[in-house]
């Protein structure tokens, strides 16, 4: 006797809805959210604008791809500010920042705040580098859709005292 092949679950649909538990049930809230968002995600396929760290340049880049997003990494004057016109997010990470992302970054973002096109600053180093904290600083007044950053990252874009140390985070969350 042959049993049929077990076929994988159809990423496009969303999985069927669990029992609630009063105790779970924010819990799975999320979730649902976080499915329906990534479904959505994937149905369409955003163009994502990086500038990004060119030490974590292929790892956002398959990161993107794997959520179906679609990544392009474009940071020099003109160029930069062009593509922020039509991307679907745009994503500023301060890690490496070298005079042509120095140059472009404040553009972009004024470019993907007037498009209104959702955008991520992710302030690398932020509090214990004069460069990238006043940048930063700057970037906050035109409020980004997400800060991801480390506590002591956040807490000095908060102006709050930080014991970062480079990329470290000293602070607790």
């Amino acid at each position: 006797m042959t049993s049929a092949p077990v076929l994988p679950p159809d990423p496009t649909t969303a999985p069927p809805a669990l029992p609630r538990d009063p105790e779970t049930s924010g819990t799975l809230a999320l979730a649902d959210a976080a499915g329906e968002a990534l479904l959505q995600l994937r149905a369409s396929t955003p163009l994502v604008q990086c500038l990004t760290n060119e030490v974590t340049t292929n790892l956002v880049a398959n990161a993107l791809l794997a959520v179906g997003a679609s990544p392009a990494m474009a940071a020099v004057p003109g160029e930069a500010e062009e593509l922020a016109g039509v991307a679907g997010a745009l994503l500023v990470n301060l890690g490496t920042p070298g005079p042509d992302q120095r140059a472009c970054v404040e553009p972009t973002v004024a470019v993907a705040v007037g498009a209104r096109t959702p955008w991520v600053l992710d302030p690398v180093a932020v509090g214990v580098l004069s460069v990238r904290t006043r940048l930063a600083a700057r970037l906050l007044t035109e409020r980004p859709a997400v800060v991801r950053g480390n506590a002591s990252e956040v807490r000095a874009l908060a102006g709050a005292a930080s014991a970062g140390r480079g990329v470290d985070a000293r602070d607790g969350v």
